[in-house]
């Protein structure tokens, strides 16, 4: 059943009238009187009764009227759909991130993000901060999760975090309420990522720390493993001490450790990037 000729008769039975269908249409009163004729002859009964006041349907006709609605309906709701999907941003998006915290919220939400953006791929990275960030500024990476750096990237807050001290729940620290730069200094330390240019290095440079460090890991995991262990006392991020549940208590430092936590990126005109960037930042700061 043809497309155009069920649209004008509905146009004609709405309007009740032939040249006013013709006028949506865009065409001729003559053609579309030439198109009900064909389409008549087509189904085999007549669809309108024509007279001077204009057209109205006939029995048979209100009878498919329902259906032949419904299906020009639906094939306007295909020729959207097959609008929107030709018009999708498509391409390789990678996103880097430096916290834990976030990295399984990522997963959630670029998952649903595809759904909506199919042509999109999305490769979540993790490292930390500053190695984040100069893969952006090399073109490496197209956006990150980070701590605050400096730069002439662009920056998106996202979340007001704080460095929190990690000691086990057996350590004689443990009933402490909070950790001192003496402290800090005197204890047994496990440090992560050794002479790079993390969060807590930033801190103790700030401040003049030099942490009595005994052990040092590249991975933030096996500090906790660590420090739960007894082994020695760590500082972190207070969001990545809440993504394990262990034996590991986390107490505020006794001096200011604010971090700004938020999506860096370069001024692009990858319309992909710039869609994965509004939907990742709208989507954690409800989080």
């Amino acid at each position: 059943m043809d497309i155009d000729r069920c649209r004008a008769l509905i146009y004609a039975i709405d309007t009740g009238s032939l040249s006013a269908a013709a006028g949506k249409l865009n065409i001729t009163t003559s053609g579309i009187s030439k198109m009900m004729s064909t389409f008549e002859h087509e189904i085999g009964f007549e669809l309108l009764y024509r007279n001077r006041g204009g057209v109205i349907p006939t029995k048979k006709c209100l009878d498919i009227l329902p259906s032949i609605r419904q299906l020009v309906e639906q094939n306007e709701m295909c020729d959207k759909l097959v609008e929107t999907i030709s018009e999708q941003p498509q391409g390789r998006i990678k996103i880097g991130c430096a916290h834990h915290a976030y990295l399984s919220w990522l997963g959630d939400i670029t998952k649903e993000f595809q759904k909506v953006y199919s042509k999109i791929e999305i490769e979540l990275i993790h490292d930390y901060s500053s190695n984040l960030l100069k893969s952006v500024e090399n073109h490496e990476v197209d956006a990150c999760i980070i701590s605050k750096r400096e730069g002439n990237h662009k920056w998106i807050p996202l979340y007001k975090d704080e460095l929190v001290a990690w000691v086990s729940e057996n350590h004689k620290l443990a009933k402490k309420n909070s950790i001192s730069i003496e402290q800090l200094k005197k204890e047994p330390f496990i440090a992560t990522h050794v002479g790079e240019d993390t969060d807590y290095a930033r801190i103790f440079k700030k401040y003049h720390i030099v942490p009595n460090i005994k052990q040092a890991t590249k991975d933030v995991f096996v500090t906790y493993t660590m420090v739960e262990a007894g082994v020695g006392i760590s500082v972190e991020d207070s969001l990545t001490a809440k993504v394990w549940q262990g034996k590991v208590k986390c107490l505020p430092i006794d001096f200011p450790t604010d971090i700004e936590i938020g999506l860096a990126y370069l001024e692009n005109e990858n319309e992909g990037l710039e869609k994965v960037i509004e939907y990742i930042s709208k989507s954690l700061k409800k989080t």
